[in-house]
C-alpha cells in the first residue's frame, strides 16, 4: 500500500512539473515571462487562468510545446505570438482586442 501512494504522489509530481501557471503582474508585460518558461525543457504547457495577462513583446511557442488558456480568460496587448499550439475553446474570446 506504502508503495502505491509513493507511485501515485510521483506521477502526480511528474504531471504538474510539465506546467507553467502565469499569475496576473497588474498590466506589466509578461512576454519575456512567458518566453523564459517555453525555454525550460521540462515545460511543455504555459497555462494562463488568471486575468492580467499581457503581452506586448514577442512570443514565440516552440514546436511541441502549447499555450493554453482558460475559458473565461484573455491576452491583452499589442505583442505577436508565432509558432507552437493554443488551446482554448472554440467559442471563447482569447485576446483582447481593445
Amino acid at each position: 500500500m506504502k508503495n502505491i501512494l509513493a507511485t501515485l504522489l510521483l506521477i502526480t509530481n511528474i504531471a504538474y512539473a510539465q506546467v507553467y501557471l502565469l499569475k496576473g503582474n497588474a498590466g506589466a508585460d509578461q512576454a519575456s515571462a512567458i518566453q523564459a518558461a517555453f525555454k525550460q525543457p521540462d515545460i511543455k504547457t504555459v497555462l494562463v487562468n488568471t486575468s492580467d495577462i499581457v503581452v506586448n513583446g514577442t512570443l514565440t511557442i516552440p514546436q511541441g510545446k502549447t499555450l493554453k488558456i482558460e475559458q473565461g480568460f484573455k491576452i491583452t496587448g499589442n505583442g505577436t505570438i508565432n509558432g507552437g499550439n493554443i488551446d482554448a475553446d472554440y467559442q471563447s474570446q482569447i485576446f483582447d482586442t481593445t
